[in-house]
């Protein structure tokens, strides 16, 4: 079918965009619905969506490479973030605590992390009252973090498994 563009002539090219093709794998894996439901939403049958989530996950594997276990040191592991920090190339945040500016950021960690300067972790047993007081704010903001990915989880599917 041809279709008037600014005043040249074109072909309509028949079939789906890239566009499409990725919003069909990202809300497979993001809802966890069956692969026909796209029908509706995208004008997609139910074997192209597979197809798409495939190729799509192909593309991720082989770029990223198959990693097993997903947990937390894995994770760092192969973080470019955290290989960056390593190397002394971190992004620079910039804050100002007590009268102190600093431009390096940090990560509130447990016991598990490394002892590196960016990871803050809670004081085991603290006994004044500025460190207990540190103590319950960090706590509190980790379980802020851990209730919003437990948010994240029951949301979408990628994130609850494979």
């Amino acid at each position: 079918m041809d279709i008037s563009n600014g005043g040249k002539m074109q072909r309509e090219e028949k079939g789906l965009t890239p566009l499409q093709k990725c919003t069909a794998a990202i809300r497979q894996l993001a809802y966890g619905g069956p692969a026909d439901q796209l029908d509706e939403y995208l004008r997609m049958g139910e074997t192209t969506a597979l197809e798409c989530l495939s190729n799509f996950c192909q593309c991720v594997m082989q770029i990223y490479g198959v990693t097993g276990s997903r947990n937390d040191i894995n994770v760092l592991n192969e973080s470019p973030l955290f290989n960056d920090i390593l190397k002394g190339n971190s992004p620079e945040v910039n804050f100002i605590v007590n009268g102190t500016q600093y431009t390096k950021g940090y990560y509130l960690a447990d016991d598990i992390y490394p002892e590196w300067s960016t990871f803050v972790k809670s004081f085991s047993c603290p006994q004044d009252p500025k460190r207990i007081k540190f103590k319950q704010r960090q706590e509190a903001a980790r379980k802020d973090v851990e209730r919003a990915f437990g948010v994240l989880q029951a949301r979408l599917a990628i994130i609850r498994g494979a």
